[in-house]
This record gives structure tokens, sequence and C-alpha cells, in this order.
């Protein structure tokens, strides 16, 4: 059943009924709603809103924890890396490279 401090108190004027009616609700006897209810709306907010930062606490330990790259995966994007940059820095590779293609190309004048 329901508690005696959760029931609202209809009038016998409201209802047409010669004795008053109780229902369940947190209202006073002029129909507003009481002191209890906005307390307990504000604790079910104040819930609500903990109980959403503490997940979202928790999905950043989470995320600070576990990474996004394994750590061979990453060892190899640092390794192809440090091969890019020295194919790149290379000087004499490339001036061999680019002199060996050049010698067989046909220029715009000649077309």
């Amino acid at each position: 059943g329901y508690v005696n401090f959760s029931l609202a108190v209809a009038s016998p004027e409201m209802t047409g009924y010669s004795e008053p009616c109780r229902y369940w609700a947190y209202r006073d006897e002029q129909g507003s709603y009481n002191l209890f209810f906005w307390k307990l709306t504000t604790v079910r907010l104040l819930f609500v809103i903990v109980f959403e930062h503490v997940v979202l606490g928790v999905v950043k330990l989470i995320d600070i924890f576990i990474p996004d790259i394994p750590d061979s995966v990453q060892l190899r994007i640092d390794i192809d890396e440090i091969i890019a940059n020295d194919i790149l820095n290379d000087d004499d590779s490339i001036k061999k490279k680019f002199s060996s293609v050049g010698t067989n190309t046909v220029t715009r004048k000649e077309v």
C-alpha cells in the first residue's frame, strides 16, 4: 500500500462525494506541490547528475589506461617513419633515381 504522507487529499467539494478522496501525490490541501515533492525531485535530479559524472569518469579512466593503438603497431609505425625519413634524406639515392628517369623522357618542345 501507500504510506500516509504520500497520499494527497481531495476535498469533498472537488470530488462531489461526502467524504474526502485520497490519491497518490505529494500535494497539500490546496492542490499545489508540497515541500517533500520538491526535495524528492531535487534528490532525483542530483542522483542523475552524479551518476552521469561517475560514468563519464570511469569511461575517461578506461580511455587513459587502455591505449588506442597497440604497442606492436605503434612500434611498426615508428620504424616505418624512420625508414621513410632516411630514404627522403638520402640525396644520392634521389639523384640517381631522377637522373635515370630524365634521360628517356620527351620534353614539350619536341612534341
